[in-house]
Order: C-alpha cells, then sequence, then structure tokens
C-alpha cells in the first residue's frame, strides 16, 4: 500500500519523506492522509495518525525511531537527537509537527523495542474513546525555515483552532524599551517605589514607554487548612490566570487605588465563580522536572474559575484595569491547565474555552491587542490562540541558580545581562528590563534602546532559531556555539553564543560564521548581488571584508557572546561599492537605517527614529 502526497508517504511498512526512510516497521494501524500543495498551503505532506479503536484516557500507538526533544518543565519544551528511542518522554517538533485534533495532548517517547510511541493523553480520566486519524503532520523542503512555516500554516487550515503570526495584530509595545517591576519588588509593589523607578531610568537617559506591574512570585492569605511556602521559592495560591497589569508611565491613576479594585474584584470571583481543584498528575508529565512554583499548588490546590463563567471574570477584572489606565496584561501560569482537565471532558477542551474566553476579553477592553502570554508553552496553548501575538517563551529565572542565568535573567546588572541582551536585540523580542532603582547599566541598556524608547528591532520575531528549542541540544553535545540570525531592512544580524552546559561544562569552543548563516539575506540584497559582503564585529569593533563563500572565525568562552552585522557590499554604477553599518554603539546596528536610495552620484539613508514628534537623519554621501 502507498499513500501520501509524494514528498510524505507511507509504503509498504515504510515512513518515506522525499524518498528516504524515515520510519521502518511501522505498524498495520498506522494511517496516512495526504494534504496537497495549494494557494494556501504551500507544500506537500502527510497527517500521519491511527486506524485502530482506543480506550482509556491514556492512547498508545507504537510508530519507530526518529528526531526527538524532550519538555523540561511543563512551560517549556527542548528539543535534542537520541540514539535510542527508550532515552526519556519525549516531543517532536518542526519536521513533524503535533496538531492536538480538539481531542488530547500528544507527545512522544520510546519503548523497549526501541520504537517511537505517539501517546495521546485527554487530562480527563472519564474520557475513554479516541479519534486518531490526524495526529502528527510531516513535511519536507530544502529550506527548514520555510518548512516549519509551511507545515504550521497547512495545520492551521486543517485544524481551525488557532492563527499563524501573519494573521495576528501585533502590539506597538513590541517596539518600545519597558520596564517590569517584578525583580524589583517582588510582592512589595507600591506608588513610591513605581515614581522612584521612572525617575531612576530618567536620571541615565533612558524613558521606559511602558510600564509592567507585576507582584513577583505572588504570597496570598492562606486557607487555614494550607500549607505556607516562602514567596520568594513558590507561588502560593491563584486563580487562573496570574494577571500583570501594563500601563503608560505618564498615566497617573494610584497603585493603591488598583490594589483595591483588585481586592473587590477577588472577591467577588472567590464567592461567586471559583472552584478550588487540584492538579492531576498524568502519565506524560511524570517524566518532566517539577518546577519548584508547582509544589504549592500540588498541595494546596488552585482557584479555578468556571469555564462557563471565564469571559465574566476575565471581562470583569479587565473592564476594571482598562477604567484605571492600564492599556494591556501579561497572564502567567497558563500551563496549569494541562492538569486541571479531570471533569471537563479532556485538557484541551478547557484551555480552548479559556483561551477564547480571555482573548474576547482583551479585544473588548484593550485597544491594541495588548496581551503577553507567560509561561505558556504548550500545545494546549500554542494550537489554541486566534489573537494571542506575544509569548515569552524562556524558563523562568531563578534567582539563587547561577546555572539557569543562561535562559533567563532579570537585571541589566546582572553578569548575564549583555549575554541576554544580544539574544534579544537578535531575536527581535519585545526587550524590557526588571531593574531596581538606582541599579542600572545605562551602557548596557543603550545598547537596546534609543533616546526616545524605540528599539532596534529586527525584522522576525523571536529570530528563526527558536532559541528554546536548541538551546539544550547544544548544551548536551559540548562542542557548538549557537548561531541565530535575522533580517533588517537591507542587511543580516547573526548572534553568536557559547551557552555549552549552561553551568556544568563550561570550555572555550571555537567556530565561525558566514553570509549563509543569514539564510534569508539574499532576499533584502540587491539583484545581482556578487555574494561579498561587509561584517562588523559588535564586541571586537572590527570591520571584515567576507568575499562570497568565505568565512569569520572566532573563539568564545564560557557564556561568551558577540553579535556580527551582516551587510550585502552594494555595487554603484561608478565602479564604487558601499556598505553602511548603522549605528556602532548598539547590538542591531544596522537595524538604524530604514531606508537607502541612490540617485546620480550620490547615496541618501535614513537612520530609522520611530515616535512621531522627532525626525529622521538622511545622510547623503557623493562618490
Amino acid at each position: 500500500m502507498t499513500t501520501g502526497a509524494g514528498i510524505v508517504s507511507l509504503t509498504n511498512g515504510k515512513l518515506m519523506v522525499s524518498g528516504q526512510c524515515v520510519l521502518s516497521d511501522v505498524h498495520d494501524n498506522v494511517s496516512s492522509t495526504p494534504v496537497a500543495s495549494n494557494d494556501d498551503v504551500l507544500c506537500d505532506g502527510a497527517f500521519t495518525g491511527d486506524k485502530s479503536d482506543h480506550k482509556g484516557s491514556l492512547g498508545v500507538l507504537p510508530v519507530g525511531k526518529l528526531l526527538q526533544g524532550f519538555t523540561f518543565h511543563e512551560s517549556l519544551s527542548l528539543q535534542d537527537v537520541v540514539d535510542d528511542a527508550v532515552d526519556g518522554q519525549l516531543w517532536l517538533r518542526h519536521s513533524l509537527r503535533d496538531p492536538i485534533s480538539g481531542i488530547s495532548e500528544l507527545f512522544f517517547k520510546g519503548n523497549e523495542q526501541n520504537e517511537m510511541i505517539i501517546c495521546l493523553e485527554s487530562g480527563d480520566p472519564s474520557i475513554d474513546t479516541f479519534n486518531g486519524s490526524h495526529l502528527v503532520f510531516a513535511v519536507s523542503g530544502s529550506n527548514p525555515f520555510d518548512v516549519v512555516t509551511y507545515a504550521v500554516k497547512a495545520i492551521e487550515k486543517y485544524e481551525k483552532t488557532f492563527c499563524h503570526l501573519e494573521r495576528k495584530k501585533i502590539p506597538d509595545t513590541i517596539n518600545w524599551f519597558g520596564w517590569c517591576t517584578w525583580d524589583a519588588f517582588y510582592t512589595d509593589v507600591t506608588e513610591e517605589g513605581l515614581k522612584l523607578g521612572l525617575e531612576s531610568f530618567k536620571k541615565g537617559g533612558i524613558a521606559p514607554k511602558f510600564l509592567i506591574i507585576d507582584d513577583g512570585w505572588q504570597s496570598v492569605v492562606m486557607d487555614p487548612t494550607g500549607i505556607e511556602s516562602k514567596a520568594e521559592d513558590t507561588a502560593q495560591r491563584e486563580a487562573f490566570c496570574k494577571h500583570k497589569f501594563r500601563k503608560h508611565p505618564k498615566e497617573g491613576h494610584a497603585e493603591k487605588e488598583l490594589g483595591c479594585g483588585l481586592q473587590r474584584i477577588v472577591a467577588e470571583i472567590k464567592e461567586q465563580h471559583a472552584n478550588l481543584v487540584y492538579r492531576m498528575s498524568y502519565p506524560g508529565g511524570q517524566a518532566n522536572g517539577v518546577c519548584n512554583v508547582l509544589k504549592s499548588i500540588m498541595t494546596n490546590g488552585v482557584g479555578l474559575v468556571k469555564p462557563e463563567k471565564a469571559y465574566d471574570f476575565y471581562n470583569d477584572l479587565h473592564s476594571y484595569l482598562a477604567s484605571t489606565g492600564v492599556d494591556g496584561v501579561k497572564v502567567d501560569a497558563q500551563t496549569i491547565l494541562e492538569t486541571l482537565g479531570k471533569g471537563h471532558g479532556r485538557r484541551v477542551n478547557l484551555a480552548r474555552k479559556y483561551h477564547e474566553a480571555l482573548e474576547a476579553s482583551i479585544a473588548s477592553n484593550f485597544s491594541d491587542n495588548d496581551i503577553i502570554s507567560c509561561m505558556s508553552n504548550n500545545t494546549d496553548s500554542l494550537y489554541s490562540g486566534k489573537k494571542t501575538a506575544i509569548m515569552r517563551a524562556s524558563d523562568d529565572f531563578f534567582p539563587r541558580d547561577p546555572a539557569s542565568h543562561t535562559i533567563h535573567v532579570a537585571s541589566s546588572q546582572h553578569p548575564m545581562a549583555e549575554y541576554h541582551g544580544a539574544a534579544r536585540a537578535v531575536g527581535g523580542c519585545a526587550i524590557y528590563v526588571s531593574d531596581k532603582p538606582e541599579c542600572h547599566d545605562f551602557n548596557l541598556l543603550k545598547k537596546v534602546s534609543l533616546p526616545d524608547s524605540s528599539i532596534l528591532r529586527a525584522s522576525y520575531r523571536g529570530g528563526q532559531q527558536g532559541i528554546a528549542c536548541f538551546l539544550t541540544l547544544l548544551e548536551i553535545k559540548k562542542k557548538n556555539l549557537l548561531k541565530m540570525w535575522n533580517l533588517n531592512s537591507f542587511s543580516g544580524v547573526i548572534g553568536v553564543f557559547n551557552c555549552q552546559g549552561a553551568g556544568w561544562c563550561q570550555k572555550t569552543i571555537t567556530g565561525s560564521i558566514t553570509a549563509k548563516d543569514v539564510d534569508y539575506l539574499p532576499r533584502v540584497a540587491d539583484d545581482g548581488w556578487s555574494g561579498d559582503t561587509i561584517v562588523y564585529t559588535h564586541r571586537g569593533g572590527e570591520v571584515v571584508h567576507l568575499p562570497k563563500n568565505s568565512s569569520y572565525s572566532m573563539a568564545l568562552n564560557p557564556r561568551g557572546y558577540d553579535v556580527f552585522t551582516v551587510v550585502p557590499v552594494k555595487s554603484l554604477s561608478n565602479g564604487a561599492k558601499f556598505a553602511p553599518i548603522g549605528l556602532l554603539e548598539t547590538f542591531n546596528s544596522r537595524g538604524a537605517i530604514s531606508d537607502m536610495k541612490q540617485g546620480s552620484g550620490l547615496v541618501t539613508f535614513a537612520l530609522e527614529v520611530p515616535d512621531e514628534d522627532l525626525y529622521l537623519r538622511s545622510i547623503i554621501i557623493k562618490f
């Protein structure tokens, strides 16, 4: 039997991708449904599923052996290549995408026969049937970045439960520098502290454009039967989901006024809409590392608003916040929902009800789609969001655990701050810090923020490499540098990081970059580009000419980094060659150039200053 759409097919017990056998000894109950390319889906692929019936809340489908990954915490999935399929709980990303088909969470792991198994978990013991005809989408192509995009769009068209980023409104927040009070104050947030912090930034010539009021690891009054934990170590009890509030610093509503209103809303929620429920451990999650912030929830339970009341809960909260001048929210701890599906007809159904309610409330109360999703990197969330466009993708920051500081850091004065600042600048991400008042590294902050608080954000949000997915692979293999690339209007940028082993396998690593590392660079170069580039090294300050196919070598110490601006050489009509680098003191130097034109005998280009009340600076160079 042969099925599939040419590039991906199931033939005589073998899953074939572009003529290569990816899985052998495929079981007879495994099915394949072809998807042909069209105007909406620009790739051939196939859905793989199961033709047999399954009973119980956990379905198991033996398949084969492949590129695999694992879930580190419930909010973070990472990737690895393992030699034996029995090595642990495993997840697939990118080459095989795992749509959830409205039924269950899907994950991959191995068995003693060295087979890859697809596991389905409903999260609700009362569910005893599965329909698994479209479990995994397999696709192949010559460009890995295009393949990922096409695969996501194909699943979007089939599932109709989420939207690709291209169809979402991107809030303007992402273009500006901000301040979050989390590490600055934790639970001791006051109006005086907020004013002190904002004034502290202004002294150094930095004015955050947005403010996130964050209570740190939330601490609340415990019930008489509760077991209290220290606020700096773990969350106490929280009604889903923990909210942080985004305000424009110029708006003058008092923090104490905001707090009083929230106390009233919380009291009403507890009285009318919430039940105390307990996190249910499920087989796929038992192999994960248990995050400390979940321990108190496991012991004391969590306040869960009834799904049918979720919109009322969000709308009551958000409408009040909007009335006080808050113009957006950061919604934390979303992945806790995957453990609360009991009695709700599958965890995926529960997640979708909450996401629909949350996004509807955001649309009703905040005009610019201003929401940041946090601790929400499970597929329940990823395949349920139709409007949410910004997600915090890193693991949490643990101040007393230095090994975690290559993953996430909060302060501009932290020893790893430059490392993280470079990653944010290259990644095209939102940039905000959580500095304590009077504790700033202004030299660093000026590398990511201009005086008007705009940031030189690269074109692709989140970078093209998906930092979280590759960090662990690089750390475990102990021999590679992490390289991530992005684009600007007329150039590329590459960030290179020695993140080997985080805190346990530190050594100097050598490597090199080429213009080809910026995969889409030809798309922003002139027609007829020769392939020659000018490379500017941020840390070394070198300007290097790289002919086509040549490379630049480097050696990075443990936790070292560098950022390389890669500019295609422009050949002018009079034989001169030109490659503007931009603002040399910033991480993404070429991001400052928004336009470039060639006239008769001269070149002009404009340095970008997005704030409408400032101006574009044009520079004219005559040859």
